[in-house]
């Protein structure tokens, strides 16, 4: 909006007497001083713009309650604003202010500051005059301090300090009484004062991404606590008393170093989700049994290596993620969690699984990638509500046939198992829309694959020496990698592949690329970077939404002038090549990111793209 217009937008509220103004994603640069004939404004919004400063025309709206700031560029507010006595909520987040002027004292209805993603080290000392201010946000900010005046404001609700570069809490937050939100997540807070606990009415208390050695013992005095964030700090306990917080439905505490829970985490009746993931638990106790609201329970990235018989009280749990642990078999106990919709036991030590897995019917999710498993139980064909199946990572040389009873899977995963063939069962998956058999023995694909409904088809690494005619079939196909293979030639038929967005086909055998190839008009990324290319048809000319080309590794020593044609590339690897001379269409490639070439040839390279060339830049 440039000026004229924004006159013109200032005369048409003056003239229709309007009480709100919204000027938001206007590319205003200035306010002319002519805002301020609009002192019937009650409400100013210029988010989202490029303003460096307000003019001090802004203090002569005298009735606004609200002014909204966000996102521009404005590196101080000027003095001025402090005439806003009315003023109820002031939003001045996403700027480069580096301070707050101190007649914001005067602003003394204001209940809503946010000042968050600003350049601000330090607050003024008059903020703690601010006696109706219920919200304040000063997130991702330089304070490396607690800003001390913000304990006099006892009427605050909500303290957001998170993403800023505290060191402690200093023991007068235990005065902000009032407080139901209080949030400190990434700084760098090693412990929580004692009178953390006087904060009596706390509903939900954000210390993730800190370095948090211990909790006091206090913490079980905030009985109102509903979310509990600790993730990704050093704890390596939890207090007895945290116990008492019967009100809690979310803890969160993944990322720390806890060896053992504490037996009263059994008295956290209320817990709806819970999350251990990333510690150190060898073990669990019986009372986390007693957790029955639980709905999801992440114990992954542990040390577990059996589950206490009691969790079979945990009727309402939908999700149980055990990835990443020391199981040497399923416990016995996850098959009586007949509501189990999800279960993950990647990332273990399974030799096996046990035909009780046929008893989770309700199961849409499991994985249990990653094991030593040569083979799958008949009786996962139980499992009719299957949508998701991951068993890649394994030892697997086929499916049993039951699996084909799986009909509502759209996802199956088997990539580096050792399988020398596609199972006949995946055939009959007629929901299937994911399939990769990556990293196998695969030297041929059954043409039962071609009637399914597939958008993605990974292949890679394999034996694979051609593909057959019925690929062509797969019409609803959109991403195959047939990358790390032996194929000798460009198969035609997929050329006929009119969904073809993504198409790898590097590190193979070929030598040449038939000009079929410009039928797919929907590519965006191909690779055949790696194989033993002389040259490439004009026809590649006609992919003109390719993004991303790789034809590094290759034995081309020109390339045509058609490459010109795809002016939405942004990444072009040509490196490994004995190129002597490049097209100078090669500059009408304006959209070009990246661009990597053997550093003897960037002197060959028209002129208007050297600088890219082998940049850092990834897109």
């Amino acid at each position: 909006m440039d000026r004229p217009e924004l006159l013109n937008a200032i005369r048409q509220a003056q003239d229709k007497h309007c009480a709100e103004l919204m000027l938001c994603e206007c590319e205003i640069t200035a306010l002319p001083p002519e805002i301020g004939k609009l002192r019937g404004l009650t409400s100013l919004g210029i988010p989202i713009n490029s303003l460096t400063c307000l003019p001090p025309e802004i203090g002569q709206l005298v009735n606004l309650t609200s002014l909204l700031l966000m996102d521009n560029k404005l590196e101080h507010l000027p003095d001025e604003i402090g005439n806003l006595t009315r003023l109820k909520w002031l939003n001045a987040a996403g700027n480069r202010l580096t301070a707050v002027p101190s007649v914001i004292v005067q602003l003394v209805h204001l209940t809503r500051l946010e000042l968050g993603d600003n350049l601000l080290a330090a607050l003024p000392a008059e903020i703690g005059n601010l006696a109706q201010l219920t919200i304040l946000s000063v997130r991702n900010n330089r304070l490396t301090t607690f800003p001390l005046e913000v304990h006099r404001i006892t009427s605050l609700a909500s303290l957001d300090l998170d993403a800023n570069e505290l060191t402690n809490l200093p023991a007068e937050i235990g005065r902000l009484r009032q407080l139901r939100m209080l949030s400190i997540c990434s700084n760098k807070i090693a412990s929580l004062p004692d009178e953390i606990g006087e904060l009596r009415n706390l509903k939900r208390l954000r210390a993730g991404h800190n370095t948090l050695t211990r909790l006091p013992a206090t913490v079980g005095k905030l009985a109102k606590l509903v979310h509990l964030d600790l993730q990704d700090n050093r704890l390596t306990a939890l207090p007895p008393e945290i116990g008492k917080l019967t009100s809690l439905e979310l803890l969160e505490i993944h990322a720390n170093r806890l060896r053992e829970l504490p037996t009263e985490i059994g008295q956290l009746e209320g817990i709806t989700k819970l999350d251990l993931q990333d510690n150190h638990l060898i073990r669990l106790p019986q009372e986390l049994g007693r957790l029955t609201n639980l709905t999801r329970l992440d114990l992954s990235g542990n040390r577990i290596a059996t589950l206490p018989n009691g969790l079979k009280r945990l009727t309402k749990l939908t999700a149980l993620h055990l990835g990443g642990n020391e199981l040497e078999a399923v416990p016995s106990v996850v098959f009586k969690l007949q509501g189990l919709d999800l279960l993950c036991v990647t990332n273990n030590r399974l030799r096996s699984l046990p035909s009780d897995l046929g008893q989770l019917t309700g199961l849409t999710h499991l994985g249990v990638s990653r094991n030593r498993l040569r083979a799958l139980p008949p009786e996962i064909g139980e499992l009719c509500g299957l949508r998701y199946l991951a068993a890649a990572g394994n030892r697997l040389t086929g499916l049993p046939m039951e699996v084909g009873r799986l009909v509502n899977v759209t996802s199956l995963s088997l990539d580096g198992n050792q399988l020398e063939s596609i199972p006949r069962a995946v055939s009959c998956l007629t929901k299937l829309r994911h399939l990769g058999v990556g990293d196998n023995l695969l030297t041929n694909l059954s043409s039962g694959i071609a009637q399914l409904p597939l958008t993605s088809l990974f292949l890679h690494g394999n034996r694979l020496t051609s593909l057959p005619a019925e690929i062509s079939q797969l019409e609803s196909l959109e991403n195959i990698d047939l990358s790390r293979n032996a194929i000798v030639a460009f198969a035609p038929e997929l050329a006929r592949l009119p969904h073809l967005i993504t198409l790898k086909l590097d590190a193979n055998r070929l030598t040449t690329l038939p000009p079929e190839v410009g039928q797919l008009s929907n590519l965006t990324h191909l690779g055949v970077g790696d194989n033993f290319l002389t040259e490439l048809p004009p026809e590649v000319g006609q992919l003109t939404d390719l993004v991303s080309l790789r034809l590094g590794g290759n034995q081309l020593k020109a390339l045509p002038p058609e490459i010109g044609q795809l002016t939405r590339l942004k990444e072009l690897d040509l490196s490994g090549n004995p190129f002597t001379v490049f097209p100078p269409e090669l500059e009408r490639l304006t959209s070009l990111k990246v661009l990597k070439v053997d550093a003897s040839q960037v002197k060959n390279l028209p002129r208007a793209i050297r600088n890219i060339a082998n940049s850092e830049e990834r897109i």
